[in-house]
C-alpha cells in the first residue's frame, strides 16, 4: 500500500482536537476491556461528551464553512452535510447511554448491551474522525482560500 500524503498546513492544528478524542476513545476503549463497573465508565464517558460537543462545535463553525467556502464542489458539500449528521447520530446515541448509564448503580459492572453499543460508537466514531482526516482535511489542505479564510484562527 502507498504512503499518505501527510498534511502540512497550518490549519491541521484547528484539528488537534481529533487527538484529544482519540486519547478519549483509547481511554473508554481501554475501560471497556476491564472488568468495568458502571461508575468508571459514566466519569469517563461523561468527559467525553463535554469535549466531542464542543469538537463538532469548532468543526461545525469553523472548519467546514471555511471548507464549503474554499473548496466549492458538490462532493464537498455532500460530505459536510454526511459528517453534520453524523455528529447529531454521535451525540444523541451517548445522550441515550449517559441517561442509561445515570439510571445504573456505579458499582454495578455494565450491561453487556451497554458495552456492546459503546463498543460500536467507539469504532464509529474513529472512521468517522479517518474520512475526516483523510478526506475532507486532504483537499482544505491544498485549498490555498481554506488556508486563507482559516488563518485568523490559527494560533
Amino acid at each position: 500500500m502507498g504512503r499518505r500524503k501527510k498534511i502540512t498546513h497550518h490549519f491541521l492544528k484547528l484539528s488537534k482536537e481529533h487527538t484529544i478524542i482519540q486519547e478519549h476513545l483509547d481511554t473508554l476503549a481501554q475501560l471497556l476491556k476491564e472488568p468495568d463497573i458502571t461508575g468508571n465508565i459514566l466519569d469517563t464517558l461523561e468527559a467525553f461528551c463535554i469535549d466531542l460537543t464542543e469538537h463538532f462545535a469548532m468543526e461545525e463553525e469553523i472548519l467546514f464553512p471555511a471548507a464549503l467556502m474554499g473548496i466549492r464542489n458538490l462532493d464537498v458539500t455532500d460530505s459536510i452535510i454526511l459528517l453534520c449528521k453524523e455528529h447529531g447520530y454521535f451525540e444523541r446515541d451517548l445522550a441515550i447511554i449517559l441517561e442509561q448509564l445515570h439510571k445504573e448503580d456505579a458499582d454495578t459492572p455494565l450491561s453487556r448491551d451497554l458495552k456492546t453499543t459503546l463498543e460500536s460508537i467507539i469504532g464509529t466514531l474513529r472512521h468517522h474522525a479517518q474520512r475526516e482526516t483523510d478526506d475532507l482535511f486532504r483537499q482544505m489542505d491544498a485549498s490555498r482560500e481554506c488556508t486563507k479564510l482559516l488563518k485568523g484562527y490559527i494560533v
